[in-house]
């Protein structure tokens, strides 16, 4: 199954709307910090509390790669890891299950289509969409597909924009006006 971006950010608000309202802070947490950051959701599982309390970016060193890459926590992911790590010990995993253990992709996703099934957005819509998401939104916003490409270890524009669902002609923006 083929995987899309949320483009429509009032689903975006509904998504977050619904799991707060289960109470469900673990998964908010997840979902808020792929759809501002682009990590991938096996990178985010591997955290530990230590990785986001009381800080203002995240750190991550890819498995993959091994390259070091700092992406910025906006004030609702860190209210929210806040929320999330009271009274938690610094080098215990940051998502777990109710059992104390970590969670996995398959919860994740198990619990991402429950919301979706429960808000009719059924759609195409899978944990996978989040890191398109991000990808789609900063590009309508910024325009900036190189910082894409990096964040997603994707090594040409027309990869990129595939990726985050965009129908572009990059063609277009050359400017036959231009002289030198």
């Amino acid at each position: 199954m083929k995987t899309i971006a949320i483009e429509d950010k009032k689903v975006i608000e509904k998504i977050k709307n619904e799991y707060r309202r289960r109470g469900w802070i673990r998964d908010l947490l997840l979902f808020v910090l792929t759809i501002n950051t682009g990590v991938k959701l096996t990178e985010l599982l591997k955290l530990k509390v230590c990785d986001v309390e009381n800080k203002q970016e995240l750190t991550i060193k890819e498995t993959f790669t091994k390259i070091k890459k700092v992406f910025p926590l906006n004030e609702e992911i860190q209210e929210l890891v806040k929320e999330y790590t009271k009274d938690r010990k610094a080098k215990e995993p940051l998502f777990i299950s109710r059992f104390g253990k970590s969670i996995d992709r398959i919860q994740v996703f198990r619990n991402f289509k429950e919301i979706c099934v429960k808000l009719g957005i059924e759609e195409e819509y899978s944990v996978s969409s989040w890191r398109k998401t991000f990808g789609y939104h900063y590009y309508k916003k910024y325009g900036d597909l190189a910082i894409l490409e990096w964040i997603f270890n994707q090594s040409t524009v027309s990869e990129t924009l595939k990726f985050i669902g965009i129908k572009e002609n990059i063609n277009s923006y050359l400017n036959k006006e231009f002289s030198l």
